[in-house]
């Protein structure tokens, strides 16, 4: 081979290794800017500053020590940033608090991006002027959103027994529970919201609690409880609950007091076979079983260590008995989240008076007392007394009559057990 062909072949060889190189390093740049996350920030052409990019944090967030709690924390609060609008620098979200039974949930705010903080202000649907700001510091949010008292203005709508201001002050993280933690704990369930936004989604009157004859709570082995009623019932009213739940198996009980009521109140259903030993060795709860002792012991340890038993209504559903010469009955038979259906039953009095009521609705008023109306002869009122006895106080404010035949502290059935 001459000298010229070599030379020819030596460059070809050159320009297939260059080639080869520029290939290379193409596919190896095309694969680093494929896996380059988006950038927090980007800089606008126009002014030169900063653009901070919202979109990375798209999605649920709550106050730091709740973020893997899937059950019912007493106070917790939630944002959810929805979507982003880059041309307009807005943001739209979902906030929330809850703190103990109270609860404010607003929904589709419109916040202003200002770089890593988003501007907030609104009124919610009580007149109440809420605002505040969002600001991203890496990876937690600090939120805070507050009332403004002098910004109120005049609503036909006021706060209820379980509504509030939206009002929170906290660092929040990224919330990795909001899908499964419990219903009454999350921004997406309805039955937890305001009455206003209730009727536009068609979820009203939310039942939360029911009076049955038999039972404590009557569907704990087939239902989870809902944690904010048990956080307003008695010390003795849970204790008698929790072992509702190992007396549905047939297991005995050394305490003569529970024995006995299990004995009186379950009659149709309790049949004692299994000393303590025998019923741990052979019976095994349901899912809803364990969660509900979990849940009823979360609220005992609770009053153990001090903590006031709820922010809501602190009425039970029971059976109220107010003397026995005539035996005066309230059945408080169904509470639900703005009102209480109560049966009225009263014996003959002196003269001949009795009084029998069936389904009289009654308002929730306040944490303790509700109002109502006895068709055709006036109102009456009914305030729980924050004692363990838990006992009733029942009134008529505008109607003598009814006063003398309802005027009587009550006490519930199930307390009527304790010896105690």
């Amino acid at each position: 081979m001459d000298e010229k062909n070599k030379n020819e072949i030596k460059t070809k060889v050159f320009i297939v290794i260059g080639l080869l190189l520029m290939l290379g390093i193409g596919i190896a740049v095309g694969i680093n800017l494929a896996v380059q996350p988006e950038q927090d920030t980007t800089i606008n052409a126009e002014t030169g500053k900063e653009v901070f990019n919202w979109n990375q944090y798209l999605g649920a967030w709550c106050d730091q020590g709740n973020e893997d709690n899937a059950e019912s924390p007493k106070e917790l609060y939630q944002v959810e940033l929805k979507s982003v609008d880059k041309e307009n620098q807005t943001v739209i979200l979902n906030a929330a608090c809850y703190e103990g039974r109270q609860l404010a949930i607003e929904e589709n705010l419109e916040g202003i991006i200002h770089n890593n903080s988003i501007e907030i202000g609104f009124y919610d649907s009580y007149g109440s002027w809420i605002e505040g700001e969002i600001t991203l510091d890496t990876e937690r949010l600090f939120v805070s959103l507050n009332e403004v008292p002098e910004k109120k203005q005049e609503s036909e709508i006021s706060y209820g027994t379980l509504e509030k201001p939206l009002e929170i002050n906290c660092i929040m993280v990224r919330d990795n529970c909001a899908n499964i933690r419990d219903s009454d704990r999350s921004i997406w369930d309805t039955a937890t919201l305001p009455e206003t936004e209730k009727q536009a989604v068609g979820a009203h009157n939310n039942l939360i609690a029911e009076y049955s004859e038999d039972y404590i709570f009557p569907d704990s082995d087939k239902a989870y409880l809902s944690l904010n009623y048990l956080r307003h019932c008695t010390k003795q009213y849970l204790a008698f609950g929790r072992n509702e739940i190992f007396a549905r198996h047939g297991r005995k009980f050394a305490d003569q007091n529970l024995q006995m009521f299990f004995e009186i109140r379950g009659a149709s259903w309790y049949h004692p076979t299994l000393s303590p030993e025998e019923f741990e060795q052979k019976i095994v709860l349901n899912e809803y079983e364990q969660k509900n002792l979990s849940l009823i012991q979360q609220v005992e340890a609770e009053l153990s260590e001090g903590k006031i038993n709820g922010n809501g209504f602190i009425g039970v559903a029971d059976q109220y008995q107010g003397g026995s010469a005539p035996m005066r009955l309230i059945l408080v038979k169904e509470i639900y989240d703005d009102h209480v259906v109560v049966d009225i039953s009263v014996g003959n009095v002196d003269g001949g008076q009795s009084l029998e009521c069936m389904n009289v609705n009654c308002k929730i008023v306040n944490n303790t007392t509700v109002s109502g109306e006895i068709a055709g002869m006036g109102s009456i009122q009914i305030v729980w007394k924050g004692d363990e006895g838990q006992t009733i106080i029942v009134s008529s404010p505008d109607n003598e009559e009814l006063q003398g035949l309802l005027g009587f502290t009550y006490w519930g059935k199930t307390t009527n057990f304790f010896s105690s």
